[in-house]
C-alpha cells in the first residue's frame, strides 16, 4: 500500500499475519500521530460542513479521513467526527486516540505478528514530508527485532509509484509469494 494504504499494510498486517504472507509498505503514513494542534488541523476544525471538505484539495483532506476512522463521534453532527483540535488548542481525549492509533504506537503489540511474514519491505522518497516518520518506523521495527527491508530513492510522495510498483513493488512479491 502506498500513504494511507502503507499504513494499511501494516495495521492490516499486525493484526491478520495468517492471512499475508509478505507485505510492501510504500511511504506510509499514520506512522507517528501527535495530533498536536498545526495549521492544517486547525484549518480543518474550522470547516462545518461536507460541501466545505468537498472543495479542499485532495491533501487538505486527510484530516477528515483519520478522523473519521480514529474519532468518529455519532453524537457530532454535521460531520459525526471529532478532531483532535478545537479553536487552536488540543482536546487531549481525541488526540489520545489519533495516537493510540499510529503504527509506532500499534507496533508494541503487532510486532510479534510482523515478525511471521516471510517478507517485510517498506520504502519513501527523499522528498517525501514523511521521510522521517518512515525512518523512524525503520528504527522502531529493527529494535522490536522484526526482520525488514527499507529503502529511501530520490523523489516525493507521488512522483515515483508508479516506477516503484513496477521494479520493486511486482518483483518483491513475485519472489515472496512464488511457490517452492
Amino acid at each position: 500500500g502506498h500513504s494511507m494504504g502503507g499504513y494499511g499494510t501494516f495495521r492490516i498486517g499486525m493484526k491478520h499475519p495468517e492471512v499475508y504472507a509478505a507485505i510492501y509498505s510504500m511511504s506510509a503514513g499514520g506512522v507517528i500521530e501527535t495530533a498536536e494542534p498545526s495549521e492544517a488541523l486547525n484549518a480543518a476544525a474550522a470547516l462545518t460542513s461536507k460541501e466545505e471538505i468537498l472543495k479542499l484539495p485532495y491533501q487538505q483532506k486527510s484530516p477528515f479521513a483519520r478522523a473519521a476512522a480514529w474519532s468518529a463521534n455519532p453524537n457530532h453532527p454535521p460531520l459525526f467526527i471529532d478532531l483532535p483540535v478545537k479553536d487552536g488548542k488540543p482536546v487531549e481525549a481525541v488526540a489520545a486516540k489519533w495516537r493510540a492509533n499510529s503504527i509506532l504506537s500499534l507496533l508494541a503489540q503487532g510486532a510479534a505478528n510482523l515478525k511471521k511474514f516471510k517478507a517485510l519491505q517498506m520504502d519513501v522518497g527523499l522528498d517525501d514530508n514523511l521521510v522521517t516518520s518512515n525512518r523512524e518506523l525503520d528504527a522502531a521495527l529493527t529494535k522490536a527485532g522484526v526482520t525488514h527491508a527499507f529503502e529511501t530513492f530520490p523523489g516525493g510522495h507521488n512522483d515515483q509509484v508508479p516506477t516503484r510498483f513496477e521494479t520493486k513493488v511486482l518483483p518483491f512479491f513475485s519472489k515472496n509469494l512464488e511457490d517452492k
